[in-house]
Parts: structure tokens; C-alpha cells; sequence
């Protein structure tokens, strides 16, 4: 592990700079507990190379912990303040437990056998002194998949991109005048594939549309490629985290980055999943609203959730519970977690896949909430998709 050198420290004011929110939105709509209208067999697939069987996939925001956008309400003249706010998100951070969220977390994977899961926000966050140097570490991975390893499930990490880096001061030693403790906050996204699944190629990397904060810093996105052959079919496996929405054309820069480089030409069959940050549900006007959705349906691509519902998209709103997790009646009332199908490359509506799919909202039901702490398992829901392609994609 590279720990970042004091050189590399910018001005305490410009801190405030480098924070940014999460992709949830405020202005939700409380909704009761459902049952989905089918639930998705659990039963293991015994050859995922057939192209007859099954296919699951699995897209989970597992939640940084805490609500970054407090640090932005902080005064950037006034560096105790915003100390105060840094300290106020680490408690949030300590306070949603994600070692014990892990294990309902690990809990939906286990139960629904997905073949491929991409993950988005997995933080790591690193206590150092006032030299840069490590007090103490918290690994939202490596606690992911100790859990995974601790039940026997066999699953391994096929690919994990960082997102970027924040140092953030913690503590404030009046006698030297000197922050003396800072929190180093580091952001990934990762694809978890079952033992043995049949990766020929991979591929990641950094969006180059990303938020100018201050000069020679930017907040970066990024993106996983994991390709499989399947019952001698090319699956691409995309899994992304897009920009918010309060950066809008940033994200549509992404999107269409997506578009013309990273799914561009691709043969076979391409699956992209990940949080979108755009709201399926909403309209040109609502807070939780960008372009891309529509962009992604215009090139071609299947919205499994509207392939499996149709006519009920409503049930599948996966963004966002309370920052504290701690809210007793679900609050998700945005749909921007996807899993998106499209058979080869041509126009739209010409390249939907044959055969069933079925989709599920997971963690978003009261019982889906840990326990002894009865915390929701992330701020958002994952959706577990499975196809059936009998004999590929129409060419």
C-alpha cells in the first residue's frame, strides 16, 4: 500500500474542494415494503458455459458509510469547522457498521448465485498521523470478501479500479498549530465472478470527463470490463459508477464515453450494470433526472427491469435510504441501479436478446435490515438479474 507524502497534502481550504456527494437525492418518495411478483430461483447453474443455462447478475451499491455532502455545508475560511464536519461523516461512517452490513450484504450473494457481480463504492479509509503515517485502516473489500471466504462461497475478484483519492484533516493540534490527524479516503469499484466462470478478457480504467475542482485535481469515475465465452457467445460484463446528477454534463461526457469507446463494436451479447446516477422514473426537471437513461435506450440497449416488469416499473427503485440507514419505513424512490442487455451493435430495436428475463430488487425489504442494529444493508437496493438465451443473440 502507497500512503500518500506530505508533498502531495494540499491547503486545508482547498479540502473542502475535493468533497462531493453521493448520487442520492433528497426529494424521495417513501414507499411500503413489496414482495416481487416472481422470485428468482436460487438453484446454482451447474455449467455457466451453457448457453441454455441460467445467467445471474448482480449490480450493488454497498454504501461509503456516510454522508459526504456535510462537509460541503462547512465553512472553507474556517478550518475547525470543517474538521468538525470531516469527524461528523466518520461517525456516520462508524456508526452504518459495515462489518456487520457486510454480512447481509454477503447474505443477498449467497442466496441468489449471481454468476457475476459488479460493486460500486467500496471505500477504503486509513487513519494517518500528522507525518502521513498509518494509525489504523478500514477495508471495505477486503472486509467483503473475508466474509465470502469465512462461509466457503466461491467467488473471486476479477478486477477492482480505483476512483480516486481524498486526505481530509481529522484532528487539529493547537499547541503546533498543525493538523494532526487525517483521514486518507480512497474509492473503488470491483466485479466479483464464481470460481472457475470463464473470463477470456479484461479490461478498466478512468473516464476522461471528470469534476475540476481546483487546479491539477479532479474527481474521477471509472469502469470494469470482464469478457466470458458462454455456450460459445462473447458476454461482455460492464460494470460502472457514473457521475451525480448535480454534475449532469460530466455524466453524459461519461455516458458517451461509454458509448463511443468502451461498449462501442462490441459482439455478442454486453451486459451494463452499475448505479447510473439517472433517474429511469423521472423527467427533464426532477433532481434525479440526466439524459443518460434515455441515451443508453437510444444506442440499443434492453432495460432488464422493464423487460421483467413491464408495465410496472415503479417497483424497482433502488436509491436511497437515510444517510444513517437507521430509517424505519424504506425511502428508495429513485430507479438508477441497472442492468442493461444489448445482442450485438446494431440500430435499436433490433438487437434485443431472445428468450426470458427475470429481475429482483434486493435489500430493500424490512427483514433485508441487519441485525442486532436493524440498519438497511446499504442506502441502496441491488438488483439480481437472470437470463435465459436458448440458442444467443440474433445476429
Amino acid at each position: 500500500m502507497n500512503y500518500p507524502k506530505k508533498a502531495l497534502f494540499l491547503p486545508l481550504a482547498a479540502l473542502t474542494a475535493l468533497i462531493f456527494p453521493t448520487g442520492c437525492d433528497d426529494g424521495l418518495h417513501p414507499v411500503a415494503d413489496t414482495v416481487p411478483d416472481a422470485a428468482l430461483s436460487t438453484a446454482a447453474a451447474s455449467q455457466a458455459s451453457n448457453a441454455a443455462t441460467p445467467l445471474r447478475v448482480m449490480t450493488r451499491n454497498m454504501y461509503l458509510g456516510g454522508n459526504i455532502a456535510i462537509v460541503l455545508g462547512a465553512d472553507p475560511t474556517n478550518p475547525l469547522a470543517l474538521i468538525q464536519a470531516v469527524n461528523a461523516v466518520w461517525a456516520q461512517v462508524q456508526a452504518t457498521l459495515f462489518q456487520e452490513r457486510v454480512v447481509a450484504l454477503v447474505d443477498e450473494i449467497e442466496a441468489g448465485e449471481p454468476h457475476v457481480v459488479g460493486i460500486q463504492e467500496l471505500p477504503r479509509y486509513v487513519i494517518l498521523n500528522g507525518s502521513f503515517q498509518p494509525v489504523s485502516s478500514q477495508d471495505h473489500l477486503g472486509i467483503l470478501m473475508e466474509e465470502i471466504e469465512e462461509r466457503g462461497l466461491p467467488y473471486e475478484v476479477a478486477a477492482v479500479q480505483k476512483h480516486f483519492d481524498l486526505v481530509m484533516p481529522k484532528a487539529y493540534d493547537f499547541g503546533t498549530g498543525q493538523v494532526s490527524e487525517y483521514i486518507w479516503y480512497t474509492m473503488h469499484i470491483a466485479v466479483l465472478v464464481r470460481s472457475g466462470f470463464p473470463v477470456t478478457d479484461l479490461d478498466q480504467g478512468d473516464y476522461q470527463s471528470s469534476v475540476p475542482f481546483i487546479p491539477g485535481v479532479d474527481i474521477e469515475r471509472s469502469w470494469i470490463r470482464v469478457t466470458a465465452e458462454l455456450g460459445g457467445v462473447p458476454y461482455h460484463f460492464v460494470n460502472t459508477h457514473l457521475e451525480v446528477q448535480e454534475f449532469a454534463p460530466i455524466q453524459v461526457a461519461q455516458t458517451q464515453e461509454l458509448l463511443d469507446g468502451i461498449l462501442f463494436g462490441l459482439d455478442g451479447v454486453t451486459v451494463l450494470m452499475g448505479d447510473l446516477n439517472s433517474d429511469a422514473e423521472a423527467g427533464p426537471g426532477a433532481r434525479s433526472w440526466t439524459p443518460t437513461y434515455g441515451m443508453l435506450m437510444d444506442a440499443g440497449f434492453q432495460d432488464a427491469w422493464r423487460t421483467a416488469h413491464p408495465g410496472r416499473p415503479f417497483r424497482g427503485y433502488t436509491c436511497c435510504q437515510a444517510p444513517e440507514l437507521n430509517n424505519p419505513v424504506s425511502e428508495l424512490g429513485q430507479r438508477i441501479d441497472f442492468v442493461l442487455l444489448r445482442a450485438d451493435h446494431g440500430p435499436p430495436g433490433l438487437n434485443r436478446l431472445p428468450g426470458a428475463v427475470s429481475a429482483v430488487i434486493v435489500g430493500d425489504k424490512r427483514w433485508d435490515r441487519t441485525s442486532p442494529s436493524g440498519l438497511w444493508p446499504s442506502d441502496h437496493a441491488g438488483l439480481l438479474v437472470e437470463l435465459r438465451i436458448p440458442q444467443g443473440p440474433r445476429k
